[in-house]
């Protein structure tokens, strides 16, 4: 499910505050509260024990988009992140896509 605005996507992670990993949390307010000229939407999978946090950073004024990406899982402290601008992802998809991957 995707959510905006930013107050949407910071009312969709207050229930969650608790269950997320702090540091990810913080970094994702951070990110909300740095960027007041853009909107976020937000997807949260999590199938036990990984959690995965999708939050997508569209700028119009500035023109970029950004998916800032969060993994984790249950089991120890450790946390992924990884930023990518929307042309990279849509080449990963090409290139998936002409080997047949997706």
């Amino acid at each position: 499910m995707l959510t905006s605005p930013e107050s949407v996507v910071k009312n969709q992670l207050k229930p969650l505050e608790n269950v997320l990993f702090q540091e990810v949390y913080h970094h994702i307010l951070e990110l909300i509260n740095g960027s007041p000229s853009s909107l976020f939407f937000c997807e949260i999978d999590e199938e036990y024990p990984n959690t995965s946090i999708y939050l997508i950073e569209k700028n119009s004024s500035e023109r970029y988009t950004i998916c800032h990406m969060y993994h984790y899982d249950k089991i120890g402290k450790d946390c992924s992140y990884q930023c990518l601008p929307s042309y990279q992802i849509k080449l990963f998809n090409s290139i998936l896509t002409k080997l047949k991957i997706v």
